[in-house]
């Protein structure tokens, strides 16, 4: 009975300020389900908001002294138009190298050009020949890249020991990233900054630029552990330092140097944290990264890279003029882009490139 009566009796009926905590303890509750709701909402749209601001800051002009990375992105043999780039940089764009770059960065061929930026940029003519040079080999191969038993990978190790001067690791060490992915399952990306001596230099930059079956043989051996195409994780690596990155690319995007093409759709994919413009060009691009165009269509690419390099810096008010290699006469309005090809290769890199930005507004376009 006790046990009867506890269970049937009487409480305290429910004040008004009880059913109001209620009400606000239901209020409070909802409020956290939405901000959660809404949280996950903002994770979802993350991407396409990271991408307007990254075309916000696009249109930030530089501040004098204002400290950036430079970072490169993976392409193949559309490393040309990185090269362009550089070769544009150099010539007319020394004092953003030299006051605005902190660190350079990249993947696979982007990391090539950024090693080669950081290091030594005197030795962007012999760059280009290799890049030339490995081209050609992929051409003579009936498959090209798929022929079995075919490695770029032995040349490049060739090139990149004497590219490289003597303690030029040490100077790696301070100012280059160079994206890698283990090669082990599940893959993950690695940033290297720091350098043992120049091999080991060679070595991370040759397992950035390794692509399974294509590129080379196996996987390469850095530091006791096999790594590929730092592509394969993050196509264009952007520092977590505190400074603005500014990215170069040779497909249509975000990026602060890149072609613009003209586009209806206005729609981007997310590839390897890398934005593509979603265009016909851009598809064209993605089949030269592993199966080089003819040389005068590579050539094109180093044109494009040095248009759209001394697009950035006249935009950022860093554009200097230089009165070296030849000028173009401002009556030839296709500049280099309609020269033959036997003209260009009788031209050094450092003329061409001067000719192609010295050619003024008045620009072709072309297919790159």
């Amino acid at each position: 009975m006790p046990s009867l009566l506890r269970r049937f009796s009487l409480r305290r009926p429910r004040s008004k300020k009880d059913n109001n905590d209620t009400t606000d303890a239901a209020v409070d509750s909802s409020k956290k389900n939405n901000e959660d709701n809404s949280s996950e909402a903002n994770e979802i749209c993350r991407r396409p908001l990271s991408k307007r601001e990254r075309q916000v800051q696009k249109r930030e002009i530089l501040k004098p002294g204002q400290k950036v990375n430079l970072s490169f992105a993976g392409c193949g043999f559309l490393g040309l138009y990185h090269l362009g780039v550089a070769q544009c940089l150099v010539t007319h764009g020394k004092r953003f190298l030299q006051e605005n770059v902190e660190f350079f960065a990249g993947a696979s061929a982007g990391s090539l050009v950024a090693a080669i930026l950081s290091v030594d940029s005197t030795k962007i003519d012999k760059g280009i020949e290799v890049a030339y040079e490995l081209a050609r080999m992929v051409h003579r191969k009936k498959l090209g890249v798929l022929t079995p038993g075919v490695s770029l990978l032995d040349p490049l190790k060739e090139t990149l020991h004497s590219l490289i001067p003597d303690e030029g690791y040490e100077v790696a060490s301070k100012k280059l990233h160079i994206s890698i992915t283990t090669h082990r399952r599940p893959r993950r990306n690695k940033l290297i900054s720091t350098f043992h001596d120049n091999n080991d230099l060679v070595q991370c930059l040759l397992a950035s630029s390794y692509v399974p079956h294509l590129t080379g043989t196996e996987p390469v051996d850095f530091r006791g552990s096999k790594y590929i195409d730092g592509g394969m994780t993050d196509n264009l690596p952007i520092l977590d330092n505190g400074l603005r990155t500014v990215t170069v690319s040779p497909f249509s995007g975000t990026q602060d140097i890149c072609p613009e093409d003209g586009s209806s759709l206005n729609m981007h994919w997310n590839i390897k944290k890398q934005d593509f413009r979603v265009s016909a060009k851009n598809i064209r691009r993605a089949k030269h990264t592993l199966f080089p165009p003819t040389k005068r269509n590579l050539f094109k690419y180093f044109d494009k890279g040095a248009r759209d390099a001394r697009r950035f810096l006249k935009y950022h008010n860093l554009y200097e003029e230089s009165n070296d290699g030849l000028e173009i006469d401002n009556s030839n309005k296709s500049g280099l882009a309609s020269a033959t090809l036997k003209e260009a290769n009788m031209l050094s890199s450092h003329q061409i490139t001067s000719q192609i930005i010295s050619s003024g507004e008045n620009e072709t376009q072309n297919d790159f």
